[in-house]
């Protein structure tokens, strides 16, 4: 699928290792690659880190799979043993291997047939040839898995292959080499295959948990004469040691317990139920809920119960409305968003002009498990208890109840490849107001407006909370009636009192287009997040929305360029994202307010006025920091860096002034007795910082710790852009498919060439009485019959040699019409008959015009073979 557009930023934490959501933003980088494999690639690796295992097979279906089944498993007889041989090797007798020849797509059926036995009430398809496409950051993915299992009551109907319903999914390689867990189990090193492999069952997996909703998913992987049983969460998978398929019943049993294992168990989340329409109950509350939400009649209508951690009661919303996707990775927050209604407004009785204030939302999400992180809805209490303003309203939120509501993924293997595995619990929050996306804005001072509100949000909360918002992004700020909203608190942290006296290593969090490039500079130092990143990120999100939809001097090539330069770009350092030069250079350089060129006004003076103080801020931070100005947590960072011991440097709360301040008395006074050892070395640093303060070349930082200014200039903005009309105000809604279009790959543009001329063979077959004298009109990216002629103007002599020359092939002409018209291609579009009439090109300033030339053309067909071409059969 094209991308018509700047791709829209994924938030993500990355405060403790590389990946909480961070692969779907690696994923949305906004490249231009439309590659299948490339993109299964990008979703694989999102499962790095996140593999556990191995673990045996019958502690794995212990754990996950103890079911309580009313009659025992049928005996794996010599028979059924040599069913399953036969199905993967091609052979049943014993002393034989794999049969030459025999592919993989040859194990489906007789697979099948071997296992039903074992699942009843399951229902088992060949899936491989019906792929289903999934979309992912505006792209085709196309899922087929080999088999697929269904419940035998909710089998698809209309396609083979339907991830909504999928329960199991099965991957077969008919090679024993093909194990794509030998580099996690054993420490190999993988093949190409398997790790393509590795990459494909890492996006079916992600792609049916995006699909439903779900706690985790099983699948199963069979190589050769072994096999592998997975179980996928969103913290990552855990698989089983390799067994064999036919002398091992641990398949069998698999399949024996999942069969008689009750929803939940199988991984179906217990808080969502689609409502039985069959009911009339049901079917009434549907009906209503589709009206009140304009949601489609073939849309399921869904039941949220939500365990409120206010009131301790049960709240139960309607819909189904989904308005915010999951990407299909397998891992992360996960966070999707749905519109819905309560009971209240569906029991209402007669026609509603207006149902929006029984209009909800509601965010499902995947919360990380972290001490230092309060769950969202703790952070929403804690607003309305000092009435922040412009967030909000909570109707109910709460973690999800039942068995596998928290990941386990690292709590069962005793080994993990790579880094502690981070664990998720599933959480729902409904928020009582609707707000718009902020790149929906119509005129300028519903930006700026929006934005304002989102500013006098943040400073409410942390001047009278101590709650800092650390994801400021343009997906947390909504447009809501003449103001705006700011959401997503999940990664807010109280500042003060800290929750910890030890600042925590590579505290990033936020989305990377937005974090201010301080942070990003200091990925794997020691770092705290302040206001002061906050305030830039609120810079960053207006000039992202503003660089893209208010009026400018660049190009939307440009555009694209300077976008995925400043906001996009990372690189590896350590195993770590890392990035933030090219942001702080264009602060540095003014490029927002200078390079960008906004074509003056309010917003551009406001943009060119916040430019300048964080221009300002960079140069100060570059040079050397006055020590006075240190804060609290700043002194323990800068002990901690001259190698003092935590149990020594938490003690020093105070402030860069206090601090130079301290005489040997205080410092003895401060420090145990057991800490005596690093007295001497305490006063040495106090020394130091007081040579530092006195030094003349010192500069002072500027104030930036507040927001009073930043509000100032927002405020002055918004007063005139009020007093202005709304059509200078215009979002320029830009039109960046051209410069997509030229940036795409070789590859992307043989894709559509091949889709294109099955397509046009298709409609050739199913028309042949019409093939023989059917008209072609050639399109301009479709491949022609033979390869067309570029030709320049006519008026350009070298192009009339280069046409009038026999000997000159194709790219001959090309060279020659581009030098003659300076590398300009005509775009006419020219047109050809199957009848042997020659090439004829469109000009604007011909005479005839393009219905002359097809009537001419279907005259002269009528005299050589008796009648006209049908009008409109086109190739």
């Amino acid at each position: 699928m094209q991308i018509l557009d700047y791709d829209f930023p994924i938030g993500r934490n990355t405060s403790l290792c590389r990946s909480a959501d961070d692969p779907t933003s690696k994923l949305c980088d906004g490249t231009n690659d439309h590659k299948h494999d490339t993109v299964v690639k990008r979703i694989g690796s999102s499962m790095d880190c996140k593999w556990s295992g191995p673990v045996s097979p019958q502690e794995f279906l212990d754990k996950f799979l103890d079911v309580v089944v009313a009659k025992a498993m049928p005996n794996l007889t010599h028979n059924r043993q040599m069913a399953l041989k036969a199905a993967v090797t091609g052979s049943s007798d014993p002393c034989e291997g794999h049969q030459v020849g025999h592919h993989e797509r040859f194990s489906y059926g007789p697979l099948i047939e071997a296992v039903k036995e074992y699942c009843p009430k399951l229902k088992l398809e060949k899936t491989a040839d019906t792929p289903e496409t999934i979309l992912w950051s505006k792209r085709s993915i196309k899922i087929k898995p080999d088999i697929t299992a269904y419940d035998s009551t909710q089998s698809p109907k209309v396609r083979k292959t339907d991830l909504s319903l999928a329960e199991i999914l099965f991957e077969i390689k008919s090679r024993n080499g093909v194990d794509p867990f030998a580099k996690i189990d054993a420490g190999l090193s993988n093949n190409v295959e398997a790790d393509d492999t590795l990459d494909q069952i890492s996006t079916y997996a992600g792609a049916l948990l995006a699909r439903q909703f779900r706690t985790h998913c099983f699948s199963v992987f069979i190589f050769g004469e072994h096999v592998r049983l997975v179980r996928w969460d969103r913290g990552g998978a855990t698989f089983t040691d390799k067994f064999h398929l036919w002398e091992e019943p641990f398949l069998l049993d698999f399949l024996w317990r999942y069969s008689s294992a009750d929803r939940e168990t199988r991984g179906n989340d217990p808080s969502v139920v689609a409502l039985n329409e069959k009911d009339a109950v049901g079917k009434r509350r549907a009906s209503r809920a589709r009206e009140i939400l304009k949601m489609e009649k073939k849309e399921k209508v869904y039941e949220f119960t939500v365990d409120d951690e206010a009131t301790k009661k049960k709240r139960v919303f309607y819909g189904g409305n989904v308005v915010m996707k999951t990407p299909p990775t397998p891992t992360g927050r996960s966070t999707r968003g749905f519109l819905v209604t309560t009971l209240d407004a569906l029991d209402l009785i007669g026609s509603v002009a207006d149902w929006s204030c029984h209009i909800h939302y509601l965010k499902e999400t995947w919360r990380i498990l972290l001490d230092a992180l309060e769950p969202e809805w703790k952070i929403y209490q804690r607003l309305k208890g000092v009435n922040v303003p412009h967030v909000p309203t909570i109707l109910a939120s709460g973690d999800a109840v039942g068995k596998w509501q928290s990941t386990v993924t690292g709590t069962v293997a005793t080994k993990n490849y790579g880094r502690d595995i981070r664990r998720h619990y599933h959480c729902y929050v409904v928020m009582k107001e609707v707000g718009r996306p902020l790149t929906d804005f119509k005129i300028q001072k519903e930006l700026v407006g929006a934005m304002r509100d989102a500013l006098k949000a943040h400073q409410a909360a942390y001047e009278g909370a101590n709650v800092l918002h650390r994801d400021v992004s343009v997906g947390n700020i909504l447009i809501y009636g003449q103001g705006g909203l700011l959401i997503d608190w999940e990664f807010s942290k109280v500042v003060q009192p800290r929750m910890s006296d030890t600042p925590r290593l590579d505290e990033r969090t936020g989305t990377w287009q937005f974090i201010s490039a301080r942070i990003l500079l200091l990925t794997g130092q020691d770092m705290l997040h302040t206001v002061a990143d906050d305030l830039e990120s609120f810079f960053h999100v207006l000039c992202w929305v503003a660089i893209q939809y208010v009026e400018h001097k660049l190009s939307d090539k440009t555009i694209i360029t300077f976008m995925r330069s400043v906001y996009d770009h990372s690189t590896q350092e350590n195993g770590r994202d890392t990035g933030g030069k090219n942001k702080q250079s264009a602060i540095l350089l003014k490029d927002f307010s200078g390079y960008v060129g906004f074509r003056g006004g309010p917003l551009s003076q406001m943009i060119e006025a916040i430019e300048h103080i964080l221009c300002c801020w960079y140069q100060s931070l570059n040079a050397r920091a006055n020590p006075l100005n240190l804060t609290l947590d700043e002194v323990v960072l800068y002990l901690k860096g001259q190698g003092i011991p935590e149990s020594v440097y938490s003690k020093f709360r105070v402030t860069g002034r206090a601090f130079i301040e301290l005489d040997r008395h205080a410092v003895q006074s401060i420090l145990e007795p057991g800490n005596s050892g690093y007295f001497q070395e305490i006063l040495l640093i106090v020394d130091n910082l007081k040579e530092k303060a006195r030094s003349r070349d010192v500069n002072e930082v500027p104030e930036l710790r507040n927001h009073d200014w930043m509000l100032q200039m927002f405020n002055v903005a918004l007063d005139s852009l009020n007093q202005r009309q709304e059509d200078v105000q215009r979002a320029v809604h830009r039109n960046l498919w051209g410069a997509v279009k030229a940036a795409r790959s070789r590859e992307a543009r043989e894709e559509k060439k091949r889709t294109w001329l099955e397509e046009y063979e298709k409609n050739k077959a199913s028309n042949p009485a019409n093939n023989a004298n059917e008209e072609v009109e050639e399109d301009t990216e479709a491949p022609p019959k033979k390869k067309p002629r570029t030709l320049a103007s006519r008026s350009t002599s070298r192009a009339r040699q280069g046409r009038s020359n026999p000997h000159a092939g194709p790219s001959s002409i090309h060279q020659q019409s581009g030098d003659a018209a300076g590398g300009h291609r005509d775009e006419h579009p020219r047109k050809r008959s199957r009848s042997g009439g020659r090439h004829q090109q469109f000009h604007s300033s011909s005479n005839q015009s393009a219905n002359g030339l097809r009537r001419s053309t279907r005259l002269r067909e009528k005299s050589q073979n008796g009648r006209l071409s049908r009008p409109g059969s086109r190739g």
